[in-house]
């Protein structure tokens, strides 16, 4: 026989799953058990056998019960998960929720210092920072205008920071496109879905998460929306910038370009782009005796793209170095998320004997060129984040370390410490300058830090400062000598290969708690650094860097020696980028140049 306290509870979720799913409560027959996913306990599963269909309907009858119902719920979520950080809920709308529900602490009520249409305040104690909760059924000009304020308050701080929860991923990947970032502005977003996922992981006797959220049902689906644009999708970018890194015959270029088409793509993925701007569609325009001679080529155009690993990911509302200052609640990062990114770099060198990257050369501000995108398999980063990792180190050689800094990115956004470890081949090649006469400051991520005119710039020890890294976390190791005070700390450089500094910082440094870590460059590499992880219990994940001619898997001319892939060989583009350094089989890799 289900008892009060049961039936109680059971009401709660009821009314939870009909908010969410859009129950017809004009029409409570319509709501049934098997019309009702289920995120209940297992704990309350048995006695559900004792409610009726009927008495579901009745259960569900008033929207706005459900809603401050499902409000509640949400934020005793939010609650238990922020618990682990030592966060604690500090303001409440008692108006906007069913007070003593799923075992909701109290708090205390709103005050005139915050935006009057947050439902619920969080924050460690003692300490500045603050996360605003909103929902995204509430007035979108109300949102709006708080989230204004918010910013306002803030001044750049971040340390208060709105959250809006929606009801589905989808509409959350819908809200967070570049092109609505002003009706949320700098704000976050968190999907019911991915709440419920990530509790039941530790709460389940408070939450399950839900298999399949628009699964068929006499309930009304959430409204259609567009989907995320994480598909596969050929486009045209618009060139921002092309900036050459080191002196003017440097062979290295990072290349910046608007590609919203991109958005949905996730560190260490990469795409294919054509090396000359694409051809002006139709129409008639002049063209002078001079230019139409000059227009042939001796030698024969590139036809195939090129793959590029992304090395930096901007988002709208957003500071180039706002990494440097958000800190954000490690458990809870993961399931929160920023506008979508919808400007990009990638940093390249320019090899004697490529024909693609030296085309590539004469890419200048506003071209449209071809890129295919997003590619390669997602690395579910999120999962590795949840686990109680003490950090995540990355060791790149050479233009190999430019796609670990988008790593970085990622990992910085949810507090994780990182520690980055370079080799290059000259220290001139790290540093560049940027002129008032070639490149908009304003308008360059780097020019924030280095407001001074002609001030020197350091790729990738710069841009990992910009995503929050600390300088003495920044390690550097090089072939040719030169000038390197004030890039990183004395015990932190030395002449050498880059695996003999990470044997050098282990033994300095012993850790004790479990460290993964990421690579790129050439195998040699990646082989002396999965001697060194394997030997001190470090697990290595590998960024295998190949020639490609399609970038979809199709071509097989990308494959690598593996024990896990068919025959023997994976396709980098397909079952890669990444692979677990176990599964390499290092002696049949070859040692093409990067």
């Amino acid at each position: 026989m289900i008892s009060p306290t049961q039936t109680a509870e059971l009401d709660c979720y009821l009314r939870v799953m009909a908010h969410v799913f859009g129950g017809d409560t004009t029409h409570p027959e319509s709501i049934t058990w098997d019309t009702v996913p289920d995120i209940m306990p297992a704990r309350l599963r048995d006695a559900c056998g004792d409610f009726a269909d009927g008495d579901i309907g009745d259960v569900c009858a008033d929207s706005d019960r459900n809603r401050r119902t499902y409000y509640s719920f949400c934020l005793a979520l939010i609650e238990q998960i922020l618990k682990q950080d030592g966060w604690r809920l500090s303001r409440i709308d008692n108006t906007r929720i069913e007070p003593g529900t799923f075992g909701l602490s109290s708090a205390k009520g709103m005050d005139r210092s915050q935006p009057d249409t947050a439902v619920a305040v969080f924050g460690p104690p003692g300490g500045r920072q603050r996360l605003f909760f909103f929902f995204s059924d509430q007035d979108p000009t109300i949102l709006a205008d708080a989230a204004i304020k918010i910013n306002e308050n803030d001044n750049d701080r971040f340390e208060d920071l709105a959250v809006m929860i929606t009801l589905s991923t989808r509409d959350m990947q819908a809200r967070r496109e570049a092109s609505r970032s002003t009706a949320w502005k700098r704000g976050l977003f968190m999907a019911f879905d991915q709440l419920c996922e990530r509790s039941a992981e530790t709460y389940p006797d408070l939450c399950l998460p839900i298999e399949n959220m628009f699964r068929d049902s006499v309930l009304s689906k959430p409204a259609p929306v567009e989907p995320a644009r994480d598909k596969i999708a050929s486009f045209r970018a618009r060139i921002l910038d092309h900036i050459v890194v080191g002196d003017k015959d440097s062979p290295y270029r990072k290349l910046r370009f608007e590609a919203p088409e991109l958005a949905g793509i996730v560190p260490l993925q990469f795409i294919m782009s054509a090396t000359r701007p694409r051809a002006s569609a139709g129409g008639v325009r002049e063209f002078s005796w001079q230019a139409f001679k000059t227009s042939f080529r001796d030698a024969p155009a590139t036809y195939l793209k090129r793959p590029f690993g992304i090395h930096r990911a901007f988002h709208k509302g957003f500071p180039a170095d706002y990494l440097t200052r958000l800190r954000l609640p490690r458990h809870v990062a993961t399931i929160l998320h920023p506008v979508r990114p919808d400007t990009f770099e990638v940093f390249f060198k320019v090899l004697p004997t490529g024909k693609g990257t030296r085309e590539m050369q004469d890419l200048k501000k506003d071209m449209m060129i071809d890129m295919i995108g997003p590619l390669g398999q997602p690395f579910k980063l999120a999962k590795l984040i949840d686990q109680d990792i003490g950090e995540v180190h990355v060791i790149g050689g050479g233009v190999g370390m430019a796609p670990l800094v988008y790593l970085v990115q990622a990992l910085r956004f949810c507090s994780v410490p990182v520690k980055a470890f370079i080799g290059i081949e000259s220290l001139d090649h790290l540093r560049y300058r940027l002129r008032h006469e070639q490149h908009d400051l304003e308008d360059e991520p780097l020019a924030r830090i280095h407001a001074a005119e002609g001030k020197d710039i350091h790729i990738y020890v710069d841009d990992l400062l910009q995503t929050g890294v600390e300088r003495n976390n920044i390690y550097v190791s090089y072939d040719k000598t030169g000038d390197i005070r004030d890039i990183v700390p004395p015990a932190n450089h030395m002449q050498g290969p880059i695996s003999d500094l990470y044997r050098r910082s282990l033994t300095r440094h012993p850790f004790d708690k479990p460290v993964v870590a990421f690579t790129c460059g050439p195998p040699p590499m990646m082989q002396a650094i999965h001697e060194i992880t394997r030997h001190v219990g470090i697990r290595l994940y590998v960024l295998m860097e190949k020639r490609m001619a399609c970038g979809i898997g199709v071509c097989l001319s990308c494959v690598c020696r593996t024990t896990s892939g068919r025959s023997g060989y994976s396709r980098v583009c397909k079952e890669g980028p990444v692979f677990d350094a176990n599964e390499i089989i290092w002696h049949e890799q070859e040692n093409s140049p990067l």
